[in-house]
């Protein structure tokens, strides 16, 4: 496994045991030198920094959910399995000889799945669909038989869909978990969802695997993912700079770039999702905003060079509206989020399953969770939201469920 990390620019994605996950810091809300720079700005309206960029806020409007998924796009999940390849390396050469297995543990909305497959194809192993809830309710014995007869390395990209939290439904994995341990169906590859193992690895009891997960990402991993992703090329560069003071919320290796100039936007952004990048980027998405009836940047050039800089807008911190757990929540609530959570999304009737109120409860509480932003629904399935991601996982903790370690 590679050892030499850069801590100046750190890498995308760094692999680490998941223990050593750390969560990023939160920053001090105002430094003595960002008071002074405020309280200096008041009496010198007349002698700003020619450089200073200010926009009224009530003048911009949110873009468009298209539009702002091209700018900030889904991070590089090809970039994330290349890394994950070498973090193997070591497991590749006397783990599979050994037929152990490894279990990929990432936090919502990070492209586990996609990096996985990716994986599996850099690797030429056979990727193991996950068996149906019937399959799954009925004991789910051929699965299980599949996969044992046909011998060779595998990927199996979602444990967290071959159980139900219920008596038959936890037949399954606890069946897979003795076959694994017994290193029957030859080495694999498992992903699973933090929060599915949170729960699942509580029944794991033999011969416990090799567990990696990927390095949280604080405010510099942010800024080398949005540069490279979202920065624009090197002719036509993007800044992305708060509407009410112009700072640029990407951190800068600039030497011309004094602490004034710079913002903590990432840096608090990065302690609000707990370092999940996926998250992270969608809350972003969503503070982006342009000018009515104009294209978003703003075109200028380098005296320096031909290079192009465009200026997009995002708003500050404290006035972005990110969804809420409404006061009237209560268990009825955390038993959805948690079980929707746990299983990575389940479709309504199944949920309704599982949950120890009637189905027509079920529904309605779903439906004011989706009205409040808090979940949503995909080809029938129902997740958190990325945004609502945070207030629910502090709701559930504060409440005393089951939460996961991310």
């Amino acid at each position: 496994m590679p050892s030499q990390i850069q801590h100046e620019t750190p890498p995308y994605w760094q692999y680490v045991p998941v223990g050593d996950y750390q969560i990023p810091a939160t920053p001090v809300t105002q430094s003595a030198r960002e008071r002074l720079h405020f309280f200096r700005k008041l009496f010198e309206r007349n002698s700003q920094d020619k450089n200073s960029v200010f926009i009224e806020s009530e003048t911009l409007n949110p873009l468009p959910s298209c539009e702002a998924n091209c700018i900030i796009p889904e991070p590089d999940w090809s970039d994330a399995a290349t890394v994950l390849l070498n973090a193997l390396e070591n497991w590749l050469i006397d783990g599979v000889k050994e037929g152990r297995s490894v279990v990929l543990v990432f936090p919502p909305h990070n492209g586990l799945i996609e990096t996985l497959n990716i994986l599996a194809q850099h690797l030429s192993w056979r990727v193991v669909s996950s068996p149906s809830p019937e399959l799954i309710a009925d004991g789910g014995d051929s699965w299980l038989g599949d996969l044992c007869a046909d011998l060779g390395p595998w990927i199996l990209p979602s444990l967290g869909k071959i159980y139900l939290r219920n008596a038959s439904g936890l037949k399954l994995v606890r069946q897979f978990f003795h076959t694994i341990c017994s290193d029957s169906p030859g080495p694999g590859i498992i992903g699973c969802d933090s929060w599915a193992w949170a729960y699942l690895s509580q029944l794991w009891n033999g011969r416990k695997p090799l567990l990696l997960t990927f390095q949280s990402f604080d405010q510099d991993r942010l800024t080398t993912l949005l540069q490279k992703s979202a920065g624009g090329t090197d002719l036509n560069r993007r800044n992305f700079r708060q509407t009410d003071n112009g700072r640029n919320i990407l951190k800068q290796s600039s030497e011309n770039q004094s602490a004034e100039s710079s913002s903590n936007f990432l840096q608090i952004l990065a302690a609000h999702s707990r370092g999940n990048p996926g998250i992270a980027c969608n809350i972003l998405r969503s503070a982006l905003r342009a000018t009515p009836g104009a294209s978003m940047s703003s075109d200028t050039r380098s005296e320096e060079g031909d290079t192009q800089f465009n200026d997009l807008w995002v708003t500050p911190w404290d006035t972005i509206n990110l969804p809420a757990i409404y006061a009237e929540a209560g268990h009825d609530e955390a038993f959805v989020l948690q079980t929707l959570l746990l299983h990575n999304g389940l479709p309504l009737h199944t949920l309704a399953q599982l949950l120890p109120v009637s189905a027509g409860q079920v529904t309605k509480t779903v439906y004011t969770l989706e009205d409040n932003e808090l979940i949503y629904q995909v080809n029938d399935i129902w997740q958190v939201t990325p945004r609502g991601y945070p207030a629910v996982r502090r709701f559930l903790e504060t409440k005393g469920y089951l939460v996961d370690q991310f």
